[in-house]
């Protein structure tokens, strides 16, 4: 009976009762409570997050690592230390959302749109965020090792207090963004693209260039950093 039961309120109720859930800050037990009740991959296929719509809500250490949330909607959301880690928010739209050490390890972001978004103290290491488009996102203190933001189109964005490694770029446009106290060791940047950007204090160490990159005129470099990334495969447009 209880089975029955779990999944009848499962399919009928849907995203009212995340939402709910959500809002008591109590999901994950709430998760493992139904996975109890039958067969977890099962419960998994008919709880189904994706698409979801989560606007100004606010909820510290909100935990959804692992979950689907592909297509979902966050607006005007403070969500500090949430556990994003493995997570799928594809194609998601995100904006105006408090993400303070936000933990996303692994997590897929391709596809993704952020808007006017802040991620200070997020751990990024190993996300894939392939064809993601990021406006207005400020990016500070931020570990994003090993991650791949390939494809990807940053504008007005501001990137401050980073060091990085194996960062993958390549093939992603940044435009009218600012990089302040930002080191680059190991980063792949074939065929990024800089636009009026601020770059006085970026730092590149053994960037990877496969392919040429470029910078316009409006970008704001010394003569040093000029020659480094002509040196590295830059061209200047």
């Amino acid at each position: 009976m209880k089975q029955d039961l779990s999944r009848r309120w499962l399919s009928d109720t849907g995203k009212q009762l995340l939402k709910m859930l959500l809002e008591e800050g109590s999901l994950r037990e709430h998760l493992d409570l139904l996975r109890s009740l039958n067969d977890y991959q099962e419960l998994e296929e008919r709880f189904d997050l994706r698409r979801l719509e989560l606007l100004s809500l606010d909820l510290p250490n909100l935990d959804l690592s692992e979950c689907n949330l592909e297509g979902g909607v966050l607006h005007g959301c403070r969500l500090p230390w949430i556990n994003l880690a493995g997570a799928s928010l594809s194609k998601g739209k995100l904006v105006e959302c408090e993400l303070g050490h936000a933990i996303v390890i692994g997590g897929n972001l391709r596809g993704a749109s952020l808007t006017s978004c802040t991620l200070t103290g997020a751990d990024l290491n190993g996300v894939e965020a392939g064809g993601a488009t990021f406006t207005k996102v400020h990016f500070s203190e931020c570990t994003m090792s090993f991650a791949r933001f390939d494809g990807c189109v940053f504008e007005a964005c501001t990137f401050e207090r980073l060091r990085l490694t194996d960062l993958d770029l390549s093939g992603s446009r940044i435009a009218h963004s600012s990089f302040r106290n930002v080191h680059l060791a190991g980063a792949i940047l074939s065929g990024l693209v800089l636009e009026g950007c601020e770059l006085a204090s970026l730092q590149l160490e053994k960037p990877v260039l496969a392919e040429p990159g470029s910078f316009d005129k409006g970008c704001v470099l010394t003569a040093e950093q000029q020659e480094v990334l002509v040196r590295a495969g830059f061209r200047a447009a």
